[in-house]
């Protein structure tokens, strides 16, 4: 269905209800933002890509210079466009990438002080076990011996405080 074109409908217009009805100011709005140097050349204005293949589009074209953002010196020396202007949709991609890795950074940070942490910790562990049991690797079986008696007669030995309860 064309569009229609309307100088002065009635005000109730029965055509209003309809999709490509457009009244003259209507129409001459939407091409004048249609023409405006800083309409998009793209038909998907999120992605801006241009169907204009002779076109290219430069950081220095004066249609882009207000979407923009201030020449940056960036800490980043293996960049290629280091301290170029960039535009605002990639500068706010590259900060958003930059505060991912920085959160990154410090959950494995993290993750590093809780693991040598629990490393002491089991380390201590350890060596207390090993003192509490007596049984340190460089001991030998002769001393493990005199502090344990494996002797027949230790078989039937009581305390002191058992013997005088038993009589």
């Amino acid at each position: 269905m064309p569009t229609s074109v309307d100088n002065d409908p009635p005000r109730p217009h029965t055509m209003k209800s309809q999709q490509n009805f457009h009244t003259r100011e209507e129409t001459d709005q939407l091409s004048y933002i249609a023409r405006r140097s800083e309409a998009s050349l793209s038909i998907d204005r999120r992605n801006k890509i241009s169907t204009d293949i002779h076109h290219r589009t430069s950081v220095d074209d004066a249609a882009n210079r207000g979407r923009l953002v201030p020449k940056m010196t960036s800490d980043m020396s293996d960049t290629h466009y280091h301290g170029e202007e960039i535009s605002a949709d990639t500068y706010s991609t590259l900060r958003r990438h930059q505060f991912n890795l920085e959160s990154l950074e410090e959950r494995l940070q993290r993750m590093e002080n809780t693991t040598a942490t629990m490393k002491e910790k089991w380390r201590r562990g350890d060596e207390a076990m090993r003192d509490f049991t007596g049984t340190r690797f460089n001991k030998r079986k002769e001393e493990m011996d005199t502090c344990f008696l494996t002797s027949p007669s230790s078989q039937h030995y009581q305390p002191n405080h058992l013997q005088s309860q038993a009589k």
